[in-house]
């Protein structure tokens, strides 16, 4: 059976996500017409790292816009 995240996890996870959308809104320089979703976040147990899922449109330019975001 899998274990079940503690809520405070949970609760980090989503707190994660609020922000790193707001930085990427507010702090990355995207295309006109571009539109980026942080739609998970996933962090580690011992809050070292994190994983991001991005939802990136339109689908022609996500290599370029993901790109740009990594740099910022």
């Amino acid at each position: 059976m899998p274990q079940k995240k503690p809520h405070r996890l949970e609760q980090i996870n989503e707190l994660l996500q609020h922000k790193f959308a707001e930085i990427i809104r507010e702090e990355i320089p995207l295309p006109e017409n571009a539109l980026v979703t942080v739609t998970e976040v996933k962090t580690s147990r011992d809050l070292r790292h994190a994983k991001l899922g991005l939802s990136i449109y339109p689908e022609d330019h996500t290599d370029e816009i993901f790109a740009l975001i990594c740099r910022n």
